[in-house]
């Protein structure tokens, strides 16, 4: 399936200088898809609203793909990715995007409605694992995840900064008993991780939830910097955090976590 969207560029004639191009947007045809690239002056020209809409669909084109695109890739057929979201052992797209378009001319006017599903590049490796140990039941998939997860906790607990987080914030772990691993199964399979993490995978998706609450907790705390190390401890915590969570979509960021726990902190906390 293909699709359409303006990326900026400049295009030339042969031998020619930007000064003496015309300005004119250049068609770009790859295997999966096709692009127009318009001069930057082009896109300047553009109102705020269509502006926003080339970023998001720059955002989507670099960090998923399109459902049928993800199911080449895992070499599978659309029919066959789509029963694993019915037998609950792979995530839903995490954006669904809906175009349509009207051409009138001489003869009839002219409908077009598309509907775009992208799926986060990371999840093929979660199909990997789904093909390779037959995960093919919401039981055992479950399991699966839920061992890498647990594994993901463990390992960044008995680390320095897992540690020192725990002295400092005692009762953020006690968040992640069974509910909370229900709730983040429940998230996965809905593709919500796709949204907020770079990858997808069960320990992004640990260290995500973590970070997240060790920050909220640290910056929420009446004795935050009383400690002599509290400002590097929240430093390495957000950089941690920065790693593993996603850039999110242009009109999510300021209502996302990282805004909140990324942005805004090292403004507030953490200025050099």
């Amino acid at each position: 399936m293909s699709f359409a969207h303006l990326l900026p560029g400049k295009a030339y004639p042969s031998g020619a200088t930007p000064s003496q191009a015309p300005s004119f947007p250049t068609l770009v045809a790859t295997n999966t898809s096709i692009h127009i690239e318009a001069p930057l002056h082009m896109m300047l020209l553009k109102s705020p609203k269509e502006r926003g809409l080339d970023m998001l669909l720059s955002y989507l084109f670099e960090n998923f793909l399109e459902e049928e695109q993800f199911a080449t890739l895992c070499e599978i057929s659309v029919e066959d990715l789509r029963s694993f979201y019915h037998l609950r052992i792979f995530p839903l797209p995490s954006y669904t995007y809906s175009a349509s378009g009207k051409l009138t001319s001489f003869f009839e006017p002219f409908q077009d409605k598309q509907t775009y599903r992208f799926q986060l590049k990371g999840h093929h490796h979660w199909y990997d694992c789904v093909a390779r140990y037959g995960l093919l039941d919401e039981a055992s998939a479950r399991a699966y995840f839920e061992a890498r997860y647990e594994a993901a906790g463990t390992a960044f607990l008995a680390g320095p900064l897992g540690k020192r987080l725990c002295e400092r914030a005692p009762a953020v772990m006690s968040q992640f008993g069974s509910d909370h691993r229900l709730a983040t199964w429940d998230h996965f399979l809905k593709g919500t991780f796709g949204v907020c993490t770079r990858d997808g995978l069960p320990e992004t998706i640990f260290l995500k939830q973590s970070c997240v609450r060790f920050v909220e907790a640290l910056t929420s705390d009446p004795e935050f910097g009383s400690a002599p190390d509290d400002q590097e401890i929240l430093r390495k915590l957000v950089d941690l955090l920065d790693s593993v969570e996603s850039d999110f979509a242009p009109h999510e960021v300021k209502q996302s976590s990282r805004q909140r726990c990324i942005i805004d902190v090292r403004k507030k906390y953490l200025r050099m």
